[in-house]
């Protein structure tokens, strides 16, 4: 058979089924099959679908967002005060689509979602998985330079901007350093006090102590930098409960150990200040 002659396998048999296959596919703007060829593809046929996809949208741009402000961190590419409300700012708006029922049973998890799409933003997943701003894990390590003495002059308490990282200080400078530091202190202690208290009185889900937890940290380091006991275990208590599912609970015995813990640190953070 000479090369003129050949008809490849994947073509039409004959020349009538040709010309027909032609004709269908030169419909213009009606398509093929009667479906218009200027009609909008939807994703979803419900205004509950829509929203559904938006939301996970929305996480992926969060992580996405999330991995080049870790790398801009790490590079020194922005400040710790930027960081610091950036990316708790990213995190809360995390949590805060993940509490949707239908969402969270779609996402089911930030592993499952990473494979899913792809996702190849390592620094961000290892953020949502601690679940608070770099500048908050290792204030231990932050340096003293970065804090401003209060107005009593005491070496025990101090007192930076509305981040707790930053040399900024002229919000301080100008409000007082005297009564800045005491209202941290006020607000750092009712934090502790709160979620004792919200264990006390058996809440164990991971939506309602995950947020009380995270205020308790945020607010006792706009205070103090000093490390202080049971300050490693608020950490690691963080980390357990941005770790489980937005449905989980803690056992009986791990919310008395938390208690415990809990209570230990805030006897801790209140021996630094006197």
């Amino acid at each position: 058979m000479t090369s003129s002659t050949y008809i490849p396998p994947y073509a039409p048999a004959t020349p009538s089924s040709f010309n027909s296959y032609s004709i269908s596919t030169r419909a213009g703007p009606s398509g093929v099959g009667g479906v218009s060829l200027n009609e909008e593809i939807k994703l979803s046929n419900t205004a509950k679908q829509r929203q559904l996809y938006e939301s996970l949208a929305d996480i992926y741009s969060i992580i996405v967002s999330l991995d080049y402000l870790e790398k801009a961190y790490l590079r020194d590419s922005i400040t710790p005060t930027e960081y610091t409300s950036t990316c708790q700012r990213l995190i809360t708006q995390y949590n805060s689509i993940l509490k949707h029922e239908d969402v969270a049973a779609s996402f089911e998890s930030l592993d499952k979602f990473r494979a899913e799409y792809s996702l190849e933003c390592a620094s961000a997943i290892a953020r949502l998985k601690v679940g608070i701003p770099a500048t908050v894990e290792n204030t231990t390590l932050t340096e003293s330079s970065m804090m401003t003495p209060t107005a009593t002059g005491s070496n025990n308490l101090h007192i930076s901007d509305s981040t707790a990282y930053s040399s900024d200080n002229n919000n301080i400078n100008n409000n007082g350093g005297g009564g800045q530091s005491a209202k941290a202190v006020a607000t750092a202690i009712e934090k502790f006090i709160t979620c004792i208290d919200a264990l006390k009185l058996q809440f164990r889900a991971k939506d309602d102590l995950h947020p009380l937890l995270s205020d308790v940290i945020t607010y006792a380091n706009k205070v103090t930098t000093q490390d202080f006991e049971g300050r490693g275990k608020l950490i690691s208590w963080l980390i357990k409960l941005n770790s489980m599912d937005v449905g989980d609970q803690l056992s009986e015995d791990d919310s008395r150990t938390f208690v415990f813990d809990l209570s230990t640190a805030y006897n801790g953070f209140n021996d630094i200040l006197s």
